[in-house]
Protein backbone atom coordinates (compact mmCIF):
# COMPACT_ATOMS: atom_id res chain seq x y z
CA UNK A 1 0.00 0.00 0.00
CA UNK A 2 1.25 3.74 -0.60
CA UNK A 3 -2.07 5.65 1.15
CA UNK A 4 -2.45 8.96 -0.37
CA UNK A 5 -3.55 11.31 2.50
CA UNK A 6 -2.22 11.48 5.68
CA UNK A 7 -5.20 10.46 7.83
CA UNK A 8 -4.66 7.33 5.88
CA UNK A 9 -1.07 6.87 7.04
CA UNK A 10 -2.11 6.85 10.26
CA UNK A 11 -5.17 4.52 10.45
CA UNK A 12 -4.16 2.12 7.59
CA UNK A 13 -0.15 -0.17 8.29
CA UNK A 14 2.06 1.60 6.17
CA UNK A 15 5.36 0.12 4.16
CA UNK A 16 3.01 -2.70 2.71
CA UNK A 17 4.48 -3.11 -0.89
CA UNK A 18 3.08 -5.63 -1.99
CA UNK A 19 -0.33 -6.60 -3.08
CA UNK A 20 -2.50 -8.71 -0.05
CA UNK A 21 -4.48 -11.72 -0.91
CA UNK A 22 -7.89 -9.86 -0.91
CA UNK A 23 -9.52 -7.05 0.72
CA UNK A 24 -12.79 -6.71 2.47
CA UNK A 25 -14.50 -3.10 2.52
CA UNK A 26 -15.68 -1.73 5.78
CA UNK A 27 -18.68 0.87 5.88
CA UNK A 28 -18.51 3.66 5.84
CA UNK A 29 -15.22 3.99 3.50
CA UNK A 30 -14.95 3.30 -0.40
CA UNK A 31 -12.21 2.01 -2.10
CA UNK A 32 -11.29 2.98 -5.07
CA UNK A 33 -8.75 0.92 -6.87
CA UNK A 34 -6.49 2.05 -10.15
CA UNK A 35 -3.74 -0.36 -11.46
CA UNK A 36 -0.37 1.70 -11.15
CA UNK A 37 2.82 0.94 -12.29
CA UNK A 38 3.96 -2.56 -12.47
CA UNK A 39 7.75 -3.40 -11.31
CA UNK A 40 9.15 -6.16 -12.93
CA UNK A 41 11.84 -6.76 -10.87
CA UNK A 42 9.48 -7.57 -7.97
CA UNK A 43 9.00 -10.86 -6.61
CA UNK A 44 5.12 -10.31 -6.92
CA UNK A 45 2.84 -7.52 -8.70
CA UNK A 46 2.23 -4.32 -7.48
CA UNK A 47 -0.42 -2.21 -7.68
CA UNK A 48 -0.88 1.01 -6.46
CA UNK A 49 -4.02 1.88 -4.50
CA UNK A 50 -5.54 5.52 -3.95
CA UNK A 51 -7.82 5.73 -0.76
CA UNK A 52 -10.41 8.63 -0.50
CA UNK A 53 -11.71 10.12 3.22
CA UNK A 54 -15.67 9.75 2.68
CA UNK A 55 -17.11 13.38 4.36
CA UNK A 56 -18.37 11.08 7.35
CA UNK A 57 -16.69 10.74 10.73
CA UNK A 58 -14.22 7.65 10.03
CA UNK A 59 -14.57 4.68 12.34
CA UNK A 60 -11.23 3.69 13.75
CA UNK A 61 -10.29 0.97 11.62
CA UNK A 62 -9.90 -0.59 8.17
CA UNK A 63 -10.83 -4.28 8.53
CA UNK A 64 -9.07 -6.46 6.20
CA UNK A 65 -8.75 -10.17 5.89
CA UNK A 66 -4.56 -9.58 5.20
CA UNK A 67 -3.23 -10.91 8.35
CA UNK A 68 -0.57 -8.37 8.75
CA UNK A 69 -3.90 -5.71 8.88
CA UNK A 70 -5.67 -8.35 11.58
CA UNK A 71 -2.25 -8.59 13.84
CA UNK A 72 -1.81 -4.81 13.58
CA UNK A 73 -5.58 -3.91 14.99
CA UNK A 74 -5.00 -6.68 17.82
CA UNK A 75 -1.67 -4.76 18.18
CA UNK A 76 -3.10 -1.15 18.94
CA UNK A 77 -6.40 -2.67 20.78
CA UNK A 78 -3.70 -4.21 23.07
CA UNK A 79 -2.18 -0.66 23.57
CA UNK A 80 -5.44 0.97 24.41
CA UNK A 81 -6.04 -1.77 26.80
CA UNK A 82 -2.81 -0.84 28.81
CA UNK A 83 -3.10 2.77 28.34
CA UNK A 84 -6.65 2.19 30.36
CA UNK A 85 -5.36 0.27 33.09
CA UNK A 86 -2.21 3.10 33.39
CA UNK A 87 -4.46 5.58 33.90
CA UNK A 88 -6.84 3.46 35.73
CA UNK A 89 -3.58 3.37 38.79
CA UNK A 90 -2.34 6.90 37.99
CA UNK A 91 -5.26 9.00 38.98
CA UNK A 92 -6.11 7.28 41.66
CA UNK A 93 -2.66 7.15 43.05
CA UNK A 94 -1.98 11.26 42.26
CA UNK A 95 -5.37 11.79 44.25
CA UNK A 96 -4.45 9.76 47.12
CA UNK A 97 -0.63 11.73 46.81
CA UNK A 98 -2.82 15.10 47.30
CA UNK A 99 -4.75 14.38 49.61
CA UNK A 100 -2.45 12.99 52.03
CA UNK A 101 -0.32 16.21 51.13
CA UNK A 102 -2.91 17.98 52.64
CA UNK A 103 -3.85 16.06 55.45
CA UNK A 104 0.07 16.32 56.15
CA UNK A 105 -0.21 20.04 55.66
CA UNK A 106 -2.74 20.28 57.86
CA UNK A 107 -1.53 18.58 60.20
CA UNK A 108 2.09 20.15 60.63
CA UNK A 109 0.83 23.17 62.71
CA UNK A 110 2.34 24.28 65.99
CA UNK A 111 1.25 22.99 68.92
CA UNK A 112 1.01 24.23 72.93
CA UNK A 113 0.87 22.00 75.31
CA UNK A 114 -1.08 22.96 78.84
CA UNK A 115 -0.68 21.58 81.92
CA UNK A 116 -4.33 21.26 82.67
CA UNK A 117 -4.31 18.70 79.62
CA UNK A 118 -5.47 21.12 76.70
CA UNK A 119 -4.10 21.23 73.37
CA UNK A 120 -3.76 24.36 70.99
CA UNK A 121 -3.05 23.98 67.59
CA UNK A 122 -2.34 26.83 65.56
CA UNK A 123 0.38 29.61 64.88
CA UNK A 124 2.92 30.47 67.65
CA UNK A 125 3.63 34.45 66.85
CA UNK A 126 5.79 35.55 69.78
CA UNK A 127 7.00 34.75 73.03
CA UNK A 128 7.87 38.29 74.98
CA UNK A 129 7.13 39.54 78.25
CA UNK A 130 6.37 35.91 79.82
CA UNK A 131 3.20 35.87 77.34
CA UNK A 132 2.80 33.63 74.02
CA UNK A 133 0.68 34.95 71.24
CA UNK A 134 -0.64 31.97 69.45
CA UNK A 135 -3.09 32.31 66.70
CA UNK A 136 -5.88 29.19 66.72
CA UNK A 137 -6.31 28.17 63.33
CA UNK A 138 -6.66 31.55 61.93
CA UNK A 139 -10.01 31.97 64.04
CA UNK A 140 -8.63 33.44 67.06
CA UNK A 141 -5.69 35.33 68.88
CA UNK A 142 -4.86 34.18 71.99
CA UNK A 143 -2.50 35.41 75.03
CA UNK A 144 -1.57 32.53 77.16
CA UNK A 145 1.16 32.93 79.99
CA UNK A 146 4.03 30.88 80.68
CA UNK A 147 3.09 29.08 83.73
CA UNK A 148 0.04 27.56 81.96
CA UNK A 149 2.76 25.90 79.29
CA UNK A 150 3.88 22.11 79.52
CA UNK A 151 5.90 22.29 76.07
CA UNK A 152 5.95 23.50 72.95
CA UNK A 153 6.13 22.18 69.12
CA UNK A 154 6.48 24.44 66.44
CA UNK A 155 6.63 23.49 62.71
CA UNK A 156 5.55 26.89 60.57
CA UNK A 157 8.67 28.77 61.18
CA UNK A 158 12.15 28.85 62.45
CA UNK A 159 12.34 31.20 65.76
CA UNK A 160 15.12 33.26 67.21
CA UNK A 161 15.16 32.32 71.24
CA UNK A 162 16.44 34.65 73.72
CA UNK A 163 16.81 33.09 77.64
CA UNK A 164 17.92 34.63 80.80
CA UNK A 165 21.20 33.71 81.11
CA UNK A 166 22.33 35.44 77.92
CA UNK A 167 22.29 32.54 74.95
CA UNK A 168 20.77 33.68 71.63
CA UNK A 169 19.86 29.95 69.37
CA UNK A 170 18.12 30.14 65.86
CA UNK A 171 16.05 26.90 65.21
CA UNK A 172 13.00 25.18 65.92
CA UNK A 173 11.55 24.26 69.20
CA UNK A 174 10.59 20.80 69.74
CA UNK A 175 8.25 19.55 72.58
CA UNK A 176 9.94 17.79 75.86
CA UNK A 177 8.51 14.59 77.95
CA UNK A 178 9.40 16.98 81.26
CA UNK A 179 7.27 19.10 81.83
CA UNK A 180 8.11 22.64 81.47
CA UNK A 181 10.47 22.33 79.19
CA UNK A 182 11.54 22.87 75.46
CA UNK A 183 14.22 21.39 73.50
CA UNK A 184 15.49 23.72 70.22
CA UNK A 185 16.75 21.94 67.08
CA UNK A 186 19.44 24.11 65.99
CA UNK A 187 21.31 22.51 63.24
CA UNK A 188 22.63 19.42 64.22
CA UNK A 189 22.44 20.24 68.00
CA UNK A 190 19.63 19.85 70.61
CA UNK A 191 19.54 22.31 73.47
CA UNK A 192 16.93 21.88 76.35
CA UNK A 193 15.70 25.04 77.84
CA UNK A 194 13.57 25.75 80.94
CA UNK A 195 10.78 27.87 79.54
CA UNK A 196 10.76 30.06 82.41
CA UNK A 197 14.28 30.95 81.41
CA UNK A 198 12.99 32.03 78.27
CA UNK A 199 13.02 35.94 77.85
CA UNK A 200 12.05 36.60 74.11
CA UNK A 201 10.84 34.12 71.12
CA UNK A 202 10.55 35.54 67.52
CA UNK A 203 9.34 34.27 64.46
CA UNK A 204 11.23 34.44 61.17
CA UNK A 205 8.91 34.99 58.26
CA UNK A 206 9.04 35.01 54.63
CA UNK A 207 6.83 37.91 54.41
CA UNK A 208 8.11 40.96 55.96
CA UNK A 209 5.10 42.38 57.00
CA UNK A 210 4.45 39.08 59.30
CA UNK A 211 7.11 40.35 61.87
CA UNK A 212 5.87 43.58 62.33
CA UNK A 213 4.53 43.99 65.95
CA UNK A 214 3.82 47.49 68.10
CA UNK A 215 1.45 49.53 69.37
CA UNK A 216 -1.02 52.82 69.06
CA UNK A 217 -1.98 55.11 71.56
CA UNK A 218 -4.88 58.34 70.50
CA UNK A 219 -6.25 60.41 73.52
CA UNK A 220 -8.33 64.09 73.12
CA UNK A 221 -9.77 66.32 75.56
CA UNK A 222 -11.79 69.29 75.31
CA UNK A 223 -12.58 72.38 77.39
CA UNK A 224 -15.70 74.37 76.06
CA UNK A 225 -15.10 77.69 78.73
CA UNK A 226 -11.59 77.96 77.29
CA UNK A 227 -12.48 76.33 73.51
CA UNK A 228 -9.34 74.61 73.68
CA UNK A 229 -9.14 71.03 72.57
CA UNK A 230 -6.25 68.97 72.80
CA UNK A 231 -4.85 65.58 70.73
CA UNK A 232 -2.29 63.29 72.02
CA UNK A 233 -0.93 60.37 69.67
CA UNK A 234 1.99 57.92 70.55
CA UNK A 235 2.91 54.57 68.35
CA UNK A 236 5.59 52.10 68.26
CA UNK A 237 6.39 49.54 65.60
CA UNK A 238 9.20 46.95 66.16
CA UNK A 239 10.79 44.81 63.32
CA UNK A 240 12.85 41.86 64.19
CA UNK A 241 15.24 39.55 61.99
CA UNK A 242 17.53 36.76 62.86
CA UNK A 243 20.81 39.38 64.08
CA UNK A 244 18.69 42.82 63.68
CA UNK A 245 16.36 44.79 65.66
CA UNK A 246 14.45 47.88 64.53
CA UNK A 247 12.01 49.94 65.62
CA UNK A 248 9.88 53.21 64.87
CA UNK A 249 8.35 55.37 67.58
CA UNK A 250 6.61 58.81 67.57
CA UNK A 251 4.59 60.75 69.86
CA UNK A 252 2.78 64.33 69.46
CA UNK A 253 0.82 66.70 71.39
CA UNK A 254 -1.46 69.04 69.45
CA UNK A 255 -3.61 72.10 70.72
CA UNK A 256 -6.79 72.97 68.68
CA UNK A 257 -8.36 76.49 69.18
CA UNK A 258 -10.96 78.36 67.24
CA UNK A 259 -8.48 80.28 65.28
CA UNK A 260 -5.25 78.20 65.39
CA UNK A 261 -3.88 75.03 65.34
CA UNK A 262 -0.74 74.59 67.00
CA UNK A 263 2.30 71.38 66.82
CA UNK A 264 2.97 71.68 70.33
CA UNK A 265 5.48 68.92 70.76
CA UNK A 266 6.60 65.93 68.62
CA UNK A 267 9.13 63.56 68.79
CA UNK A 268 9.75 60.99 65.32
CA UNK A 269 12.85 58.37 66.22
CA UNK A 270 13.77 55.04 64.56
CA UNK A 271 16.74 53.33 65.80
CA UNK A 272 18.17 49.79 64.12
CA UNK A 273 20.67 47.32 66.29
CA UNK A 274 22.92 44.72 65.49
CA UNK A 275 23.23 41.94 67.56
CA UNK A 276 26.28 41.30 68.46
CA UNK A 277 25.96 38.55 71.55
CA UNK A 278 23.63 38.50 74.36
CA UNK A 279 24.69 41.15 75.88
CA UNK A 280 25.98 43.87 73.31
CA UNK A 281 24.40 45.21 70.36
CA UNK A 282 25.31 47.98 67.80
CA UNK A 283 23.21 50.45 66.31
CA UNK A 284 22.58 53.88 64.93
CA UNK A 285 18.93 56.01 65.47
CA UNK A 286 17.45 59.10 63.87
CA UNK A 287 15.19 61.26 65.33
CA UNK A 288 13.21 64.87 65.24
CA UNK A 289 12.01 66.59 68.01
CA UNK A 290 9.64 69.56 68.05
CA UNK A 291 9.08 71.81 71.78
CA UNK A 292 7.84 75.43 71.50
CA UNK A 293 7.64 75.22 75.39
CA UNK A 294 11.45 74.95 75.15
CA UNK A 295 11.87 77.41 71.52
CA UNK A 296 12.45 74.73 69.76
CA UNK A 297 10.90 74.71 65.86
CA UNK A 298 12.96 71.69 65.18
CA UNK A 299 15.80 69.40 65.88
CA UNK A 300 17.43 66.63 63.83
CA UNK A 301 19.87 64.45 65.94
CA UNK A 302 21.45 61.15 64.49
CA UNK A 303 23.39 58.83 66.85
CA UNK A 304 25.71 56.23 67.02
CA UNK A 305 26.40 53.48 69.72
CA UNK A 306 26.06 50.35 71.70
CA UNK A 307 23.07 49.23 73.73
CA UNK A 308 23.83 46.67 76.51
CA UNK A 309 21.13 44.22 78.29
CA UNK A 310 22.14 44.40 82.47
CA UNK A 311 19.03 42.87 83.12
CA UNK A 312 16.86 40.45 81.05
CA UNK A 313 14.08 37.95 82.32
CA UNK A 314 10.39 37.52 81.67
CA UNK A 315 9.19 40.15 83.87
CA UNK A 316 11.84 42.86 84.04
CA UNK A 317 14.29 44.14 81.42
CA UNK A 318 16.66 46.63 81.85
CA UNK A 319 19.43 48.50 79.16
CA UNK A 320 21.91 50.75 78.51
CA UNK A 321 22.84 53.16 75.96
CA UNK A 322 25.63 55.30 75.23
CA UNK A 323 27.37 56.98 72.41
CA UNK A 324 27.85 59.66 70.17
CA UNK A 325 24.63 62.31 68.93
CA UNK A 326 24.85 64.79 66.39
CA UNK A 327 22.37 67.82 66.19
CA UNK A 328 21.11 70.07 63.86
CA UNK A 329 18.72 72.85 66.13
CA UNK A 330 16.72 75.76 65.04
CA UNK A 331 14.88 77.91 67.45
CA UNK A 332 11.11 79.29 66.95
CA UNK A 333 12.68 82.36 65.49
CA UNK A 334 13.85 81.00 62.32
CA UNK A 335 17.21 81.07 63.67
CA UNK A 336 19.64 77.82 62.80
CA UNK A 337 22.48 76.97 65.48
CA UNK A 338 25.55 75.35 64.53
CA UNK A 339 25.89 71.28 64.27
CA UNK A 340 26.63 70.56 67.73
CA UNK A 341 27.67 66.82 69.62
CA UNK A 342 26.94 65.78 72.48
CA UNK A 343 27.05 62.47 74.67
CA UNK A 344 24.03 60.33 75.71
CA UNK A 345 23.57 58.15 78.42
CA UNK A 346 20.12 56.06 78.16
CA UNK A 347 18.02 53.98 80.85
CA UNK A 348 15.29 52.00 79.93
CA UNK A 349 13.48 49.87 82.01
CA UNK A 350 10.32 47.31 81.10
CA UNK A 351 8.36 45.67 84.13
CA UNK A 352 5.40 43.83 83.61
CA UNK A 353 3.02 42.18 85.52
CA UNK A 354 0.43 39.09 84.04
CA UNK A 355 -2.02 38.45 87.12
CA UNK A 356 -4.83 39.77 86.93
CA UNK A 357 -4.82 43.05 86.47
CA UNK A 358 -2.24 42.87 83.49
CA UNK A 359 -0.31 46.24 84.23
CA UNK A 360 2.98 47.23 82.18
CA UNK A 361 5.45 49.89 83.32
CA UNK A 362 8.10 51.25 80.86
CA UNK A 363 10.15 53.91 81.36
CA UNK A 364 13.34 55.55 79.13
CA UNK A 365 15.46 58.27 80.79
CA UNK A 366 18.19 60.17 78.76
CA UNK A 367 21.00 61.92 80.25
CA UNK A 368 23.01 64.48 77.34
CA UNK A 369 25.94 66.24 77.85
CA UNK A 370 26.93 68.62 75.55
CA UNK A 371 31.13 68.87 74.01
CA UNK A 372 30.38 71.44 71.99
CA UNK A 373 28.81 74.17 74.67
CA UNK A 374 30.39 74.42 77.75
CA UNK A 375 27.74 73.85 80.76
CA UNK A 376 24.90 72.57 78.75
CA UNK A 377 22.91 69.68 79.25
CA UNK A 378 19.69 68.49 78.26
CA UNK A 379 17.22 65.75 79.86
CA UNK A 380 14.71 63.98 78.34
CA UNK A 381 12.46 61.15 79.74
CA UNK A 382 9.56 59.03 79.12
CA UNK A 383 7.60 56.88 81.34
CA UNK A 384 4.32 55.03 80.75
CA UNK A 385 1.64 52.70 82.88
CA UNK A 386 -0.95 50.58 81.27
CA UNK A 387 -3.54 48.55 82.11
CA UNK A 388 -5.00 45.57 79.69
CA UNK A 389 -8.91 46.00 79.84
CA UNK A 390 -9.97 43.74 77.07
CA UNK A 391 -7.41 41.86 75.12
CA UNK A 392 -4.99 44.11 72.71
CA UNK A 393 -6.52 46.90 74.28
CA UNK A 394 -5.57 48.82 77.20
CA UNK A 395 -6.26 52.25 79.50
CA UNK A 396 -2.65 54.14 79.15
CA UNK A 397 -1.23 56.75 80.81
CA UNK A 398 2.13 58.49 79.94
CA UNK A 399 4.08 61.32 82.26
CA UNK A 400 6.94 62.75 79.75
CA UNK A 401 9.23 65.37 80.79
CA UNK A 402 12.12 67.88 79.10
CA UNK A 403 14.78 69.90 80.53
CA UNK A 404 17.36 71.86 78.82
CA UNK A 405 19.68 73.85 80.72
CA UNK A 406 20.57 76.58 77.72
CA UNK A 407 17.45 76.35 75.25
CA UNK A 408 18.47 77.30 71.61
CA UNK A 409 15.50 80.16 71.95
CA UNK A 410 15.98 83.60 73.78
CA UNK A 411 13.84 83.71 76.97
CA UNK A 412 12.50 80.06 76.43
CA UNK A 413 11.45 77.51 79.41
CA UNK A 414 13.96 75.79 80.55
CA UNK A 415 11.08 72.48 81.79
CA UNK A 416 8.61 71.54 80.28
CA UNK A 417 6.80 68.42 81.29
CA UNK A 418 2.88 66.89 80.73
CA UNK A 419 0.20 64.25 81.24
CA UNK A 420 -1.60 62.12 78.69
CA UNK A 421 -4.44 59.85 78.80
CA UNK A 422 -5.56 57.54 76.13
CA UNK A 423 -6.51 54.07 74.92
CA UNK A 424 -3.69 51.95 73.61
CA UNK A 425 -4.03 49.07 70.97
CA UNK A 426 -1.36 46.15 70.92
CA UNK A 427 -0.70 44.09 67.47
Amino acid sequence: FEPATPWSQTRCATGLRYFPDSISQCSPYHLNIRSGVNDQKARMAKLRFYIHRPKQIPTPFISLNNSYFHDHQIFVQQRMGHLKIIFRLVFPTIFICILSESRLSAQLKDTLFLHDGQVLSGELKKYQYGKIEFDMDNVQLVNVKYTKIRTIRTHQHIYRVETADRRIITGIIKPSVDDGIIRIQSGDSTIFIPINQVTLITAFDNRWFKNLHGYVSAGYSYTKSSNIGRFNLDGAVNYNSKKISTSLSGNASYTQTQKIFSRDRENISTSSFYILNPWWSLGALLSYQRNLELGLQRRFQESFGYRYNIIYRNRFQLRALSGIAINQEKNTDGVGQPTRYEIPFNINLNFFKFEKPNISFTTSQTFYVSLSQKGRFRYDGDTRLSWEMIRDLSLSMNFYHNYDSKPVAINANTFDYGLVLGLKYTF
